[in-house]
């Protein structure tokens, strides 16, 4: 499953996929538009994958609406309270991508609260924010001109801080990257 907002990214998403035996025509692939933050999209399109495919879940989810207070919560049962969704991911990838989403440590959170299975793992590579307070500062400087000029992405945002606002446990996460 790939998330990616530019749509025109998902033909070379495609054409790399498919020379590693990944087709969306046999179920092996699928290719998303959303961002990261558009949870509600992301659940209801594994869903209705997971349907089309016979592909079977490993647990049936309670997912809350994005606006729910109720987000990142579980009752007695371990479920989230709210609507049902039958998908549930082993792994999320995660390439240099936090920095041009709008809040990262929500948008990971719901992703692992909502889509990633008990168990199941967060791999990351990301961008950092310097710790050399010159080079964070020329970050800041830089990041209107990057984000224009790179398709959002804004420079020094701190992908790690997020993954562990996210709840998730960076092991081994490097702030050098």
């Amino acid at each position: 499953v790939a998330l990616e907002p530019n749509v025109h990214m998902h033909e070379r998403l495609r054409v790399r996929a498919a020379e590693a035996g990944f087709t969306e025509a046999d179920g092996t692939l699928l290719v998303l538009p959303y961002g990261a933050e558009d949870i509600s999209s992301i659940t209801a399109a594994l869903t209705d994958w997971a349907t089309k495919f016979s592909i079977p879940s490993s647990k049936s989810l309670k997912l809350p609406s994005p606006s729910s207070s109720t987000a990142g919560t579980t009752t007695e049962s371990g479920n989230i309270p709210g609507e049902t969704s039958a998908f549930v991911i082993d792994t999320i990838v995660c390439i240099l991508t936090l920095c041009s989403v709008p809040d990262p440590s929500s948008s990971l959170r719901a992703l692992v609260t909502h889509t990633l299975k008990p168990g199941g793992q967060l791999l990351f590579y990301e961008h950092v924010r310097s710790p050399d307070p010159q080079v964070a500062r020329a970050q800041d400087l830089l990041r209107p001109i990057w984000a224009a000029a790179f398709g959002g992405c804004r420079l020094g945002v701190e992908g790690v801080k997020a993954v562990r606002e996210a709840g998730a446990d960076p092991n081994h996460a490097s702030d050098e990257n």
